[in-house]
């Protein structure tokens, strides 16, 4: 490469208008950004904004120098130094992107060969901003402004940050104040609220408010000394543990008082199902004896006498009687075993009851098996049944 020096060692050093040569600019380090203006991601709007036009600025301060310096010392390689120029400005522009931002997007910058581009490719990283979305983003930070209070923000700083916020939603300047108005009044402490009411500056606006508020110092907060902090502290945490202590012996207190109603309860059902299981017993043994007693072997029905007897009266025998229906038969001739089955108070045996009794005499025949209302003869009348009477009582006539 061959530089053309014509007449550089006489006006190099006499001249002071001469700039620096082309050759010793792209020698030199361009300074990069600053740490907290790099580029990187999920920066927030404004500061992407802010990083971008320092950049800007820088290259352009860098690029008008390059520009002098040609001018005074022409080359005859220009094209070249100024292909080198740029390759230097793309060298500075990575430089102040972030590590994280350069491991996304390294490669696609290092494809780009002019300044444009690269701002260009980064612009559409972050994306476009349109006038819509500027007004939404202001509006979402009109709504959490809050003024800094543990930092004893002044409140002319505070009414500063909401009328700059305000700016990018509206354009017109009574909407702006009005805004601004309303978010200030919104933020300021009731204590604050109250002393204004009583100097009658509530009705005041917000700039004269803010003036009112500072020059009386009602900015600043009262600061807890860290000695009654840890005091405040050591008396919430002993108030607790108190509490603490004293829940668990009522539930542990509680708890003992269940268990012992709940083993009292499980004594008394163990007795109580003791006591039902001996009384079962006792009912099997007693019903065990009275089977044993009331033996029907012991009086076989056909062998049962009665207890009273009319003189002279004939028992019918045994083949003559015929059971009147389906159902007295059943009662005559039911299990005997059975100590519940039915009792004849008339032939002492057990299987029927007196009225079906076989020794049983009908008042309308005369005869044993059955009663009057059963009698195959209901057509006697007075005269033959007082005959049939009279045969009977005398037998011998």
């Amino acid at each position: 490469m061959v530089i053309d020096v014509k007449s550089e060692t006489s006006t190099s050093y006499g001249n002071s208008s001469k700039t620096q040569m082309p050759e010793i600019i792209l020698c030199n380090h361009f300074q990069s950004t600053v740490s907290n203006q790099q580029f990187r991601l999920k920066m927030e709007r404004f500061e992407y904004d802010t990083a971008r036009l320092n950049l800007q600025d820088r290259i352009s301060q860098y690029r008008s120098l390059f520009e002098r310096s040609l001018e005074d010392h022409t080359r005859s390689n220009e094209a070249d130094l100024k292909k080198q120029f740029e390759r230097k400005l793309i060298d500075l522009i990575r430089n102040s992107c972030a590590a994280c931002f350069l491991k996304d997007h390294a490669r696609q910058i290092a494809g780009l060969e002019t300044v444009e581009g690269v701002f260009e490719y980064i612009e559409n990283v972050f994306g476009v901003e349109t006038d819509e979305m500027i007004k939404e983003r202001a509006e979402d930070q009109l709504r959490k402004v809050t003024r800094r209070a543990d930092l004893n923000e002044k409140y002319d700083s505070f009414l500063k940050r909401i009328q700059i916020i305000v700016k990018d939603i509206d354009t017109k300047v009574e909407v702006q104040n009005f805004l601004a108005e309303d978010v200030f009044r919104k933020n300021i402490e009731p204590m604050n609220l109250t002393f204004l009411k009583d100097s009658k500056m509530h009705r005041k606006t917000a700039q004269e408010i803010s003036t009112f508020l500072d020059e009386r110092e009602r900015y600043a907060c009262a600061q807890v000394s860290l000695l009654e902090t840890d005091k405040m502290n050591y008396f919430i945490d002993q108030a607790t543990q108190n509490i603490g202590d004293k829940l668990t012996g009522l539930c542990v207190q509680n708890n003992k008082e269940i268990n012992e109603k709940h083993t009292k309860i499980e004594q008394k059902v163990d007795n109580f199902a003791a006591v039902v299981e001996q009384l079962t017993a006792t009912i099997a043994r007693l019903e065990s004896e009275k089977r044993q007693n009331f033996n029907p072997r012991s009086q076989p029905f056909h062998q049962s006498v009665p207890r009273f007897q009319a003189p002279g009266q004939q028992v019918q025998h045994q083949s003559n009687f015929q059971p009147q229906n389906n159902f007295q038969q059943s009662q005559r001739f039911s299990n005997p075993q059975n100590p519940n089955c039915p009792f004849c108070n008339l032939c002492n045996s057990f299987g029927h009851i007196k009225r079906n009794c076989r020794l049983i005499v009908c008042h309308n025949c005369r005869e044993s098996g059955h009663v009057a209302r059963f009698c195959r003869n209901p057509g006697l009348n007075n005269n033959q049944r007082n005959t049939q009477n009279n045969s009977q009582s005398n037998p011998g006539n």
